[in-house]
């Protein structure tokens, strides 16, 4: 009751006159936009709520274990580009989602009818605050920090060197200012909660408050501040993947061309020693050997991480459409704009798609690292065979060494 209530409020930052007399139970009034609406909130029009009734259970089991499984991934590969800015997603979808299951059991979910208050609902109603600000900090901090993956990335592209030498430092300082940050935005949830709670306005069949001045105006510098930054987030996300796809294309075209140009190099050289009959000095040089296994494992590591990069960022541009689009709708309803009426009936019919898709993003995140990292199942299952392999060849030459074959001789020649 609590959660639908806030998710109500939301749009409630305009002020209003009444219309009926204050004794009328419908308590009709007319906003700043001229739209009629009622203040009492009710629940009559959840027909769609099964859709998260029947989700989020698969969706909790299917995220803690493949949330858990990405973890464990990631906590082994220590030098890997992509390590803490995976690590930083996985844990905050993981947390996210038991955050989430608090608040719908606390919400009464799975509950066919309205009970009393019993001891978990009264703990629910004095804690929710707590629960609805995590969960909103979780929120902008998980798609931030995949905007700073995309960063991070791009720069690992354009600028390897400096990259390579930075890295790690500038990885762990990103997602210590997006939790900063993310902690910040979202002090509205928990102040706006607890004055409800403290004027005794959630309760079951309470008419929804008008809110003070401060109120109105701190929600709606933070409703177009939350516009803003979740539209940055995304368009970001999107042109960041865009350079980067156009980026590597052109680094393949380049790879491609590096072997015609090799051949002709070598050819130059091989005439030209020929002509003066002196050796090159390319071939008289000493031959260095290079650290061949640091470089490849490295290039597959580069490469793992903008598979997964790619993927997860389409990812999150499609479940995250309906939400960023209650935003926007939100933000467009109140004055001076007033292009929509947002209602306690639309609110509790798009609710249940929006949540599915945002448990989907939040609980399905980890299966592209899982089948398109270096670590994937398949790629495990090639390395150990590789690996058993080279054992066996490196064993052979001190197995002809310690055990040498046996000369046989022809007799008959």
């Amino acid at each position: 009751m609590a959660t639908e209530l806030v998710n109500f409020l939301r749009g409630n930052v305009t002020n209003f006159t009444e219309i009926e007399p204050i004794n009328n139970p419908a308590r009709l009034v007319q906003d700043e936009c001229g739209f009629v609406r009622g203040l009492r909130f009710t629940r009559e029009h959840r027909d769609w709520i099964w859709i998260t009734r029947v989700s989020f259970p698969l969706f909790l089991v299917v995220g803690t274990l493949g949330n858990g499984l990405a973890i464990v991934n990631v906590c082994g590969d220590r030098r890997g580009p992509k390590r803490t800015f995976l690590l930083g997603l996985f844990i905050t979808d993981l947390w996210f989602l038991w955050n989430r299951l608090i608040i719908q059991i606390g919400s009464r979910l799975w509950d066919g009818a309205a009970r009393g208050p019993d001891l978990y609902g009264y703990f629910y109603k004095v804690t929710a605050g707590i629960w609805l600000y995590l969960e909103s900090v979780l929120f902008f901090a998980s798609q931030w920090t995949l905007m700073a993956f995309c960063v991070d990335r791009y720069l690992a592209i354009r600028c390897p060197l400096h990259h390579r030498t930075n890295y790690r430092r500038n990885s762990l300082f990103a997602v210590a200012f997006i939790f900063v940050c993310s902690a910040v935005n979202a002090l509205n949830v928990p102040v706006f909660y607890y004055w409800m709670l403290g004027n005794d306005f959630l309760a079951p069949g309470a008419v929804v408050p008008q809110f003070p001045k401060v109120f109105q105006q701190w929600r709606r510098m933070e409703m177009w501040w939350e516009v803003f930054v979740r539209l940055l987030a995304y368009v970001g996300t999107a042109t960041l993947n865009m350079l980067i796809i156009a980026r590597l294309h052109q680094s393949n075209i380049q790879v491609d061309r590096a072997p015609i140009i090799r051949t002709m190099t070598a050819a130059t050289d091989s005439s030209g020693s020929r002509a003066t009959n002196k050796p090159s000095a390319k071939h008289g040089a000493p031959i260095i050997p290079r650290p061949r296994h640091s470089l490849v494992r490295r290039t597959n590591s580069s490469q793992a991480a903008n598979k997964i990069l790619i993927a997860s960022s389409f990812f999150f541009l499609l479940t995250q459409s309906l939400d960023f689009g209650m935003s926007v709708l939100l933000a467009f309803s109140q004055a001076p704009i007033c292009l929509f009426q947002i209602t306690n009936t639309f609110l509790q019919v798009y609710d249940p798609f929006r949540a599915f898709l945002v448990n989907m993003y939040f609980a399905c995140g980890f299966m592209f690292y899982l089948c398109c990292g270096e670590q994937s199942l398949r790629g495990l299952f090639v390395s150990s065979r590789v690996k058993r392999l080279s054992v066996v060849e490196s064993l052979i030459p001190m197995a002809e060494m310690r055990f040498p074959l046996p000369i046989i001789v022809n007799r008959s020649m």
